[in-house]
């Protein structure tokens, strides 16, 4: 639940700015917010006994239902797994809807955020693979994760790339392969889902840049305009970051 309230948090925040005559982010772009992908998922999770429902009503993880570009090892999962992929990629209607989305709007898109819950740290792709990305990318993404970290205010600690636990088919890698664009996962920080102080975890996704400790939902407003600050084309308002990151 904090994941889809967070993102709910961070609009309301900026409408409030726009409201009050505040510089934002909408300024100079547009913003494209999604608060809820799963949608029947989040449903279900308010029936008895399906509080942490993460799968959608097919019971397939829509975190995993993405175009996967290396090998999975796991050549028969089963409906019954938790991170269970679905009979093939973009199977389920959730994927297609913003996969055909995302394709129209291309040439207006210069990053993304993927807000998921409750990890609290902040990760970039990739996740099916330990391998560092390559043509300087890997350094990019770093500094980007530096300043998220920097206009949140909160205490991170890094973390060298590596994984304990390899996803395949998510979201983010699916972005930055298909349309070579900067996308950032933001694991909020919670307690049971629930927007509450995370003490230490593990990390567990490739790349993880920095470690939350202590962050609220208030977060993903902050790395959200460090994110569209960083990005091509244009810097979008001041937040005292270091320079711009060139992507290309």
């Amino acid at each position: 639940w904090i994941a889809g309230s967070s993102n709910l948090y961070a609009l309301s925040s900026i409408l409030d700015d726009i409201a009050n005559g505040k510089t934002t982010a909408a300024d100079k772009f547009n913003l494209y917010f999604v608060p809820i992908v799963n949608i029947d998922g989040y449903d279900i999770s308010w029936t008895n006994g399906k509080r942490l429902q993460r799968k959608n009503a097919n019971e397939v993880d829509l975190n995993r239902n993405w175009l996967q570009f290396t090998t999975n090892p796991n050549k028969n999962p089963k409906p019954s797994d938790e991170t269970y992929p679905g009979p093939r990629p973009a199977s389920e209607p959730e994927t297609q809807g913003i996969a055909k989305w995302l394709h129209a709007k291309n040439s207006e898109i210069s990053g993304w955020v993927d807000v998921h819950s409750f990890l609290g740290a902040i990760l970039y792709p990739y996740g099916d693979t330990e391998e560092p990305i390559g043509n300087s990318d890997d350094a990019k993404f770093q500094r980007l994760g530096r300043n998220v970290a920097a206009a949140a205010g909160r205490n991170y600690r890094g973390q060298t790339a590596g994984s304990l636990s390899v996803a395949y088919g998510a979201f983010d890698d699916y972005l930055y392969r298909t349309y070579k664009k900067p996308v950032v996962t933001v694991e909020v920080a919670g307690s049971h889902f629930v927007a509450h102080v995370l003490g230490r975890r593990s990390a567990t996704t490739t790349q993880c840049v920095w470690r939350h400790e202590g962050a609220k939902v208030a977060d993903v407003s902050v790395g959200l305009s460090a994110l569209l600050e960083e990005t091509n084309p244009n810097p979008l308002i001041g937040w005292g970051l270091v320079s711009k990151v060139e992507w290309g």
